[in-house]
């Protein structure tokens, strides 16, 4: 009976530690020199930006975007609001792959 405790815990702290391992700090997208420009145009990650959303774009607006400036990983960040003041983020990574970054209360999860 201990011995299957054991084991199941050591397997959930396992998988526990997997999952934990985010997509965001796993070192997405390609490597980024902050001293260069970025790879990525803010009008061009903007246009994938609201791509991505497609009809949602009736209900939100940008309100704000800005560079994520990292060695291992980097992108664009775009904030959006609804009339009603609902929030919502994107991530535009340099590599041109887009990543909804929730929060809770984000809604469109």
């Amino acid at each position: 009976m201990k011995k299957n405790l054991v084991l199941a815990l050591v397997l959930m702290a396992t998988v526990g530690w997997l999952l934990a391992q985010g997509y965001v700090f796993s070192g997405v997208g390609p490597k980024y020199d902050p001293k260069t420009a970025p790879p990525l145009s803010l009008p061009d990650a903007y246009t994938l930006a609201v791509v991505y959303m497609g009809a949602r774009t009736n209900q939100f607006y940008c309100v704000k975007a800005s560079c994520l400036e990292r060695v291992q990983y980097a992108g664009w960040v775009f904030g959006f609001s609804s009339t009603n003041g609902q929030a919502a983020h994107l991530i535009v990574w340099f590599d041109k792959k887009v990543y909804e970054f929730l929060r809770p209360g984000d809604p469109w999860k």
